[in-house]
């Protein structure tokens, strides 16, 4: 009953919202509605201009004002209330050029009929798109920018926008490799050129850059509602993203929030239910109950036969594996997942009048998770005001508070050891959960076979841990823009943000641990963060046209400081579980912190036009960081671009084919001061020492620091090619790149004798050259039939060219046997694979003698390269490249149909080649005889007779034999190219007359959609898994930019499927 709650409210909240909401925002027009007698009206329909069909969802505004209104489902809209006076009006539409229409002439007491006939494009070249700190016409930018359509963003069933970005933009990879619920996919705009800084493009929403970033558990996107979105912008090459400067090297993605309109108030409902599944091809293949027995059964037969040199007996074999057929036990992984809702409840009231406009949202979203007592609730609120006091002043004001709510007790990408109860504070790991023994009931409280691991029941885990997290964020923005004459606009901007999180763990005394069965001393953890930023900046930009002349010029300065406050406390020697907060706790641990940054920023543009057909863009912006060390806290970032639009030269007016014809070229250079906020610093710890017999406190410098580290660099060169064709039914744009980073954030290895192991400085260089196709078309238009399709595809190859002052090679990652995963090395991409490489098992004793081979090696394990040429096999000294995780091309199409009063929208990506690193092998691969493991390892090897498939080794021998086949090996590394089904969306507009007797409706539809829906590849789950939870352990993982590509057992991605519906009256 709970969970229909969500749908029976999105029919409840209509009388809450026309009798609350509606009636507050009528309040604040109201002032206008004294006037409105004075006033005239322009009514009219706006129609497809092939089709002469009616369109919906038109906007049509006052030219210069902030007045409109959109059609409703006849194509009909209205502009009531108007003062007298002449007015130009414009209608646009996404797939339409903008139509303008002038001399409009309105008396009061009038009405004024105004008609529109739209001429279908694949993308209107009079569209506006946002730019860092301006807009600019779609076919006057000059640098490499992509619009990305928000028609249907809010349909989509996923939690924040940037996983909607999927597919959409050449360049842009999105990759969802965890479904933990509320957190975010991996996002890079033209491949990695940081690897000891940041790697991520910059987000700006409302002029606002988002000081956190995103990763697998949380994500600052998903504060935003998707429903809210008018426009998102990306920045890709440095011309374009250098007016950001110091955070925009490796991109930026520019959101805009909607606003409201001078019109009369409308309420917009979306509510929708859907269902999360976990498919049968993302499911591991890990051995039941009976296979793991068999398995056991025939490794002590092994053991007994090879080892012991004699024939093995039923006494031999433990109890529980003698007869496997007979054996009942637990699909733990089934036991743990379930079928999980998700609900999502919006409502926005939107309208206003010549002087005000206002936007309201409120929104819900629960998300279940697929495992067992998993969940992510969200709470948000929206406010953006608009006020028109005169024709020279604009004021505004966005104020959005967001509460949400999570539970996540086990986590994804952790491995299985005791290293995640430190770094989750707690929490299960999948890798536990998938090696815990089959054998076994439901309901046992400590989970162990004989000879394997003990574990937790991982039911009763899930159930008995608590830990959640709970968090507000309260971002307010706002602004005063005054045009002392037509050409010159003042504007200053103060945003604040402020968030606050508290998470509280307790693991009680009924739970075990490894090997350690209940009852334990139970543990709890609380742990808070906050922070206050706040942002100012302040803006001149001036404008003149004269003749075939057009300037504009930005003049700007920006103002930022970020305070953060942490603290984490451990609680142990409970008495019991009765009270399970720290003041129960017989000894408390833990420590506070408090950190901030500033930046202060100039910046300036210019942008020269000449004939409407020759653009010059040039931009210098000047940033000093409070990261970096004293002497060089400064860095200046130039950009310029040049744009000539070839089809207005007369030698083109002979090709009618060609609508638009546009060569670009662009320069820049941009920065990254992603790092620790202290890192110039030098570190001074504590440490005991001896005096006179006995000991004394004192301090230590535990890390070098440096005053002249400083700015990390991209320099982009960009080649591009804009062409529209056979009236803008087609649009093509082409660009290829590169870049150079230099000045790399670094940790570089210095002397021993020094004390100390690296210090961070500058040095090294990364190379990253590419081609971006985007490919845009109408392909049928018919009557009631449009058929549209969006494909881009993107190639990128990255190589480091500088490293260290020795150009000594980076070792990165770790596995379970400590050896590192990944290296990086001058000539090769950022963090290549690294381990052995596996050439088979040895055959007999004739190969083992006749080849390398480790210590105690016997017919059956594993045969590794010898890679050093000494004729032993060795742990990292016979290690080598072994696989390559960039893809070599990165694609997606988009296909969108409309017939009649149906919408189809089809999303795939997809990448061909690149690899991941199947790094849950290393437990999953351990035939130790201690975990249960894949299904594949039924197939071992147990006589030059029987050799099974040639990759499992022998379970006998000695131990150094399985040790070596479970660490990093090219086994582990597996092909992730793939075609995705990302989403597929169906809508129907329900005909409005349907309502009329009731309720007088604009637009009224119910909608399908369909989310992460299917897979094609050959890889054994997610292709899109990747290592990139900056939160983890230092050791395990190092710097995610020098570890990509792992798959350590992830959360499960589901594939989600909702039905929703969408009012607007």
């Amino acid at each position: 009953m709970r969970r229909a709650i969500v749908m029976l409210h999105g029919l409840q909240v209509r009388r809450f919202v026309k009798q609350g909401l509606l009636w507050g925002l009528l309040g604040l027009i109201g002032s206008a509605s004294s006037v409105w007698a004075q006033t005239g009206t322009i009514t009219g329909i706006v129609v497809d201009a092939e089709t002469q069909g009616p369109l919906p969802g038109v906007n049509v505004v006052l030219v210069g004002r902030p007045i409109g209104a959109a059609t409703d489902a006849e194509g009909r809209y209205t502009l009531a209330g108007l003062a007298p006076g002449t007015y130009a009006l414009r209608a646009s539409f996404v797939g339409y050029q903008d139509q303008v229409q002038e001399g409009i002439v309105v008396r009061a007491g009038e009405v004024v009929t105004v008609n529109f006939a739209l001429r279908p494009t694949a993308v209107g070249l009079e569209e506006v798109v946002v730019i860092g700190y301006g807009t600019r016409r779609w076919r006057d930018v000059t640098g490499s920018v992509a619009s990305v359509s928000t028609e249907g963003l809010n349909l989509m069933p996923v939690t924040g926008p940037d996983q909607a970005l999927a597919g959409r933009v050449a360049g842009l990879q999105v990759l969802q490799g965890s479904g933990i619920p509320g957190g975010g996919p991996q996002i890079q705009v033209r491949g990695v050129g940081a690897i000891g800084a940041g790697n991520q493009p910059l987000f700006v929403v409302d002029g606002f850059p988002l000081p956190s970033s995103t990763n697998e558990i949380r994500n600052p996107l998903n504060d935003i509602n998707p429903e809210d979105i008018e426009a998102i912008t990306v920045l890709k090459d440095a011309s374009a993203a250098a007016i950001y400067g110091s955070r925009a090297a490796n991109g930026v993605v520019i959101i805009t929030t909607k606003s409201g309109r001078g019109q009369r108030p409308t309420v917009t409902i979306n509510s929708s239910l859907g269902v999360q599944h976990i498919p049968a091809e993302r499911r591991p293949d890990i051995m039941n109950a009976r296979e793991f027995a068999q398995w056991m059964k025939e490794k002590y037969e092994d053991h007994v036969r090879i080892d012991l040199g004699r024939e093995p007996t039923l006494e031999d074999i433990p109890e529980p594996y003698r007869y496997p057929e007979s054996i009942q036990g637990v699909d733990w992984f089934d036991a743990v997942t379930r079928p999980a809702l998700m609900s999502d409840l919006n409502v926005s009231v939107s309208g206003g009048s010549q002087r005000v406009t206002a936007y309201f949202s409120a929104g819900v979203l629960r998300q279940e998770g697929v495992l067992k007592n998993t969940d992510f609730t969200r709470y948000s609120l929206r406010a953006n005001l608009r006020f028109h006091p005169s024709e020279a002043i604009n004021l505004g004001l966005n104020v959005s508070p967001v509460f949400t709510q999570r539970n996540l007790p086990v986590q994804g990408g952790g491995g299985i050891w005791d290293e995640t109860f430190e770094r989750n504070a707690g929490a299960l790991s999948m890798g536990q959960i998938l090696v815990t023994c089959p054998i076994a009931r439901i309901d046992d409280v400590q989970v162990g076979c004989p000879g394997t691991f003990s574990w937790p029941n991982p039911v009763k885990a899930l159930e008995s841990l608590k830990f959640g997290t709970e968090s507000a964020r309260l971002v307010g923005s706002s602004f005063i823009e005054v045009m002392p004459f037509s050409s010159l606009r003042l504007r200053s901007q103060l945003n604040t943000e402020v968030f606050g999180s508290e998470t509280q763990f307790y693991r009680p005394s009924t739970i075990g641990q490894i090997n350690s069965p209940p009852p334990l001393s139970p543990q709890g953890r609380y742990q808070t963060s906050s922070y206050v930023n706040w942002l100012n900046e302040n803006t001149a930009n001036w404008s003149l046209s004269a003749g075939h002349h057009a300037i504009e010029v930005l003049l700007g300065s920006s103002f930022q400081k970020h305070t953060q406050r942490n603290g984490s406390f451990t609680g142990q020697e409970y008495p019991g579980d009765e009270v399970q907060t720290l003041n129960a706790a017989a000894r408390i641990t833990g420590a506070t912190s408090i950190e901030a940054w500033g930046m202060i920023s100039y910046f300036g543009r210019i942008n020269y036009e000449l004939q409407g057909k020759y653009f010059l863009t040039a931009s210098l912006r000047r940033d000093g960081s409070s990261r970096f060390g004293p002497r060089n806290r400064w860095g200046t970032f130039p950009a310029f671009a040049l744009g000539w639009r070839i089809s207005e030269e007369s030698f083109m007016h002979n090709l009618p084919w060609i609508d638009d014809l546009k060569l670009r070229f662009s320069w820049g250079e941009t920065g990254n001061n992603n790092i620790g906020n202290y890192d110039y610093i030098s570190r001074i710890t504590s440490q005991n020492y001896v005096l006179s017999g006995g000991l004394a406190s004192g301090r230590i410098v535990s890390s070098l620091g440096n005053d002249l580290l400083g700015w990390e660099k991209t320099r982009e060169t960009n080649l591009g090619l804009d062409i529209t064709l056979f009236n803008n039914r087609i649009i093509l744009n082409a660009e290829v790149y590169q870049s150079y980073t230099t000045a790399l954030l670094l940790d570089v290895e210095i002397p021993p004798s020094s004390g100390f192991t690296t210090i961070k400085e500058n040095r090294g260089k990364v190379r990253n050259r590419g081609l971006e196709v985007a490919l845009q078309t109408i392909n049928l238009r018919r009557n009631n039939l449009i058929w549209s399709s969006n494909f881009n595809v993107s190639i990128n190859r990255n190589v480091v060219l500088e490293l260290g002052p020795t150009g000594a090679p980076i070792f990165s990652g770790r596995s379970g046997e400590a050896n590192p995963t990944h290296i990086t090395m001058i000539g090769k991409p950022v963090g290549m694979f690294f381990g052995y490489v596996f050439e088979g098992l040895y055959r007999d004793w004739d190969d083992v003698n006749n080849s390398p081979h480790f210590p105690g090696a016997i017919p059956g394990n594993v045969k590794y390269r010898d890679v050093n040429g000494d004729g032993t096999i060795t742990p990292v000294a016979d290690f080598t490249v072994i696989g390559n995780p960039y893809p070599d091309v990165v694609f997606g199409i988009t296909n969108t149909l409309t017939y009649k009063n149906f919408d189809v929208q089809l999303v795939l990506t997809g990448q061909l080649g690149g690899e991941k690193l199947m790094a849950f092998k290393e437990s999953l691969n351990n035939i130790d005889g201690v975990f249960n493991i894949e299904r594949e390892m039924l197939q071992q090897w147990r006589s030059p007779e029987d050799p099974g498939n040639g990759r499992v080794p022998t379970t006998a021998g000695t131990a150094l034999g399985r040790v070596l086949f479970r660490d990093v090996n090219s086994l582990w590394v597996k092909d992730a190219s793939h075609l995705a089904i990302k989403n597929i969306t169906v809508r129907y507009g329900l005909p409005v007359r349907w309502f009329q007797s009731w309720m007088p409706i604009d637009r009224a539809a119910v909608y399908v959609s369909a989310q992460n829906v299917y897979y094609f590849t050959s890889y054994p789950g997610n292709p899109e898994q990747t290592n990139y939870n900056d939160t983890g352990n230092a050791l395990r993982y190092g710097n995610p930019n020098l570890t990509p590509g792992l798959d350590y057992a992830p959360y499960p991605l589901p594939r989600t499927i909702t039905l929703g519906v969408e009012l607007s009256f």
